[in-house]
């Protein structure tokens, strides 16, 4: 298939599922009225990429001999239905602050670094790593034990 002046379009998802182990400091204790911690740790990250519609094939052109232009690589379009899955390792780091709102609870509001890199082996193969992680701002309510 080639491209006939229409637009290429294609999805393309990414799903993340992070299982991580952390150590979190508190450097003023629990006790305090605003509690500010810092932390960070091991990331074990559960992926999954897909891509539908159409892309442009980069490794596979052909050559236009155009009497004005000269040669002109032309690739081709092909219609895309790619899923991949798979786990990589990384780290995380945080920081936040916590303010109780009883003996036990708290809320907090917290920035999170993620790094991890997704390796490509079946259906993307030849594509570069694609980073998975990033910054994430959330907002939440603890309970201590």
């Amino acid at each position: 298939e080639s491209f006939d002046g229409d637009d290429i379009m294609h999805s393309f998802r990414v799903s993340i599922t992070p299982v991580e182990l952390s150590l979190k400091f508190l450097p003023l204790g629990r006790r305090a009225k605003l509690i500010p911690y810092v932390g960070g740790g091991a990331s074990l990250v559960f992926w999954g990429v897909r891509m539908f519609g159409d892309m442009v094939n980069f490794s596979d052109p052909w050559v236009y001999t155009d009497p004005d232009l000269g040669d002109v690589d032309i690739y081709p379009v092909e219609s895309v239905n790619g899923l991949e899955r798979g786990t990589a390792f990384g780290w995380h780091a945080f920081g936040g602050i916590q303010v109780p709102i009883g003996y036990r609870a708290t809320i907090e509001a917290e920035a999170r670094y993620r790094s991890v890199k997704a390796h490509y082996k079946d259906w993307f193969q030849g594509f570069e790593d694609q980073e998975l992680g990033g910054l994430a701002l959330t907002v939440g309510v603890s309970y201590w034990f």
